[in-house]
This record gives C-alpha cells, structure tokens and sequence, in this order.
C-alpha cells in the first residue's frame, strides 16, 4: 500500500500540485490496533486520534464532528473501488448489476465446509444457494447442509431450507437476516450448533469494548449459559434465558455489536432448538 503511494505522488497524482490543479492532496497509511470495535466509524476515530476505541454517542456524526472534530467522511474501501467503473462506465451500467436498489457488485467471503472457499465478487442478483453450490462447488465431502451464516457471525442463521433467496441487502433483510460483511461461513450437518454459538458468543465478549452496560454483561452471560450446555447443565429454563438475554442486548446499545451479538443468539435458539434440547435430555438419561 505505501509503495503505490509513493508511485502516485512521484507521477504527480498526490501531493503539493496534484493532478497540476494547485490542490494539495495526501494519503496516509494508519495501523489499526486490531479491535474488532474499531470496524465502527467513530471508534475507528477515536482509535486513529489516540484514544481507546469506544463509539461515540451520535449525533454529532462524523460527517459534522469527526477526526479531531473536524467534518470527516468515513468509508469502507470496497465502496471506494465502485468509484473508478462508475465514473468511466456511467451510473446505469452500474445499475445493471442486480435488481432495482440493490445494484453492483459485492464481494463475499465463502467459508466453512463448502469445496472451493474463497474471496468471489457477485453480482447482487445472484442466489446465496448459487454462491454455495456454484461458486463453492457445494458442501464437502457430499455431506448435507445443515445451515447458513450469510453476513457474518452477527448475521442471524438460515437453515438449510432458506437458502433459496437472493444476496442482496433487501431480500436477505425479507428472510429476517442480513448481508451484514458478506461472510458468508456454511456449516454441514456434523456441525454442533451450541459448540459454534459458544464460539460466535464468546467472540463478541471478548470484543465488547464494556462501554455499554447490556452489551458488556449480557455478552458475558451469554457465553457463560452456552457454557453451560456443554458442561451438561443446561436446561428448557436456560434456553429461555439465553433467548432473553439476547433480546435485551438489542437497540440497547451506543453501537451494533450489541446487535451483533444477541441476532446470532436469539437465531440459532429460534432455528435449532432440537441442538440445545439434545444435551440436556442426554444428560437427564
């Protein structure tokens, strides 16, 4: 990245005069110091400014009161790499990416037990079960699809059944989920979902910034009652719970990882209660 950055101010595309319009313009690499908190705007300015990475209570929004409290526009580098067909190919060949709001291209990450994973850029009107299947070359080993994360682990679950639908923003946030980072991580029917939520939720304790009250204890309890299941202590009266502690994470926040933490929480329970149901009858025979 800094070497190509130093190709553009050498060919007079950064820098003093750049471009030969009297503008002055830079780019500057920044390190990020790993949290997983500053993928949220105005904690990812508080990290750049020096600060611990916490989100800010907004408004003011970082286009009004940003870095260093100056008007600061903040965009993901995907949505910057449209820029260059946009300009030179028009909006409307844009457009013709994928349906009516929902146009362009996307990249999705595809991981877990499909055959071929990978980094594929699609175009929004592809299905999540042609991403899986022709893109993946379906689930490894021949093995059945139990379920589907579809935009990362705080995506709510699609079941094997749900799979059907279109990627893109609208008609994933119909089937009750969402595109969310576009990784899209399959799992097979071996899969133990309540070994997985316990490895989505101890995750996002771990990330919490402890900020906000809900999202720093309800993150912490979520692990611990998934914990418990596996330890052969979980029962019907703990699964609601765990349901209601996610619950109560969401909109209680100042950012969405509190969101992101109770949607994969109160989905798995929702989609696969049979999973957490199987370990405490066991346990009772």
């Amino acid at each position: 990245m800094n070497e190509a950055i130093d190709e553009l101010y050498a060919a007079g595309l950064l820098g003093e005069n750049a471009l030969g319009k009297g503008k002055r313009l830079d780019l500057t690499v920044h390190t990020g110091a790993g949290a997983y908190i500053c993928g949220e705007e105005s904690a990812l300015l508080d990290s750049l400014e020096g600060k611990r990475g916490h989100p800010r209570v907004k408004p003011p929004f970082p286009a009004v009161s940003g870095f260093n409290a100056c008007p600061t526009t903040v965009n993901n580098v995907e949505t910057l790499t449209c820029l260059p067909f946009i300009v030179n190919e028009g909006a409307d060949a844009f457009k013709d990416f994928g349906p009516e709001n929902n146009a362009g291209t996307h990249l999705v990450s595809l991981s877990g037990h499909v055959e071929k994973p990978g980094v594929y850029e699609v175009r929004m009107d592809v299905t999540l079960k042609q991403i899986i299947y022709d893109l993946g070359g379906g689930i490894r080993g021949g093995k059945a699809l139990k379920g589907v994360i579809p935009g990362g682990a705080s995506s709510p679950v699609l079941t094997a059944k749900e799979i059907d639908v279109e990627y893109s923003f609208d008609a994933l946030g119909k089937a009750g989920t969402m595109m969310g980072s576009a990784a899209v991580m399959v799992f097979d029917e071996d899969t133990d979902v309540v070994k997985l939520l316990h490895r989505i939720t101890r995750f996002f304790n771990h990330e919490s910034c402890g900020q906000c009250t809900p999202c720093r204890e309800g993150t912490h309890w979520a692990r611990l009652i998934v914990q418990d299941f596996l330890k052969g202590n979980g029962n019907e009266r703990k699964m609601k719970r765990l349901h209601r502690v996610g619950g109560n994470m969401m909109g209680t926040t100042v950012c969405a990882l509190g969101d992101a933490a109770a949607m994969p929480i109160t989905s798995f329970v929702t989609k696969f209660p049979e999973e957490f149901e199987k370990y405490y009858t066991q346990a009772a025979a």
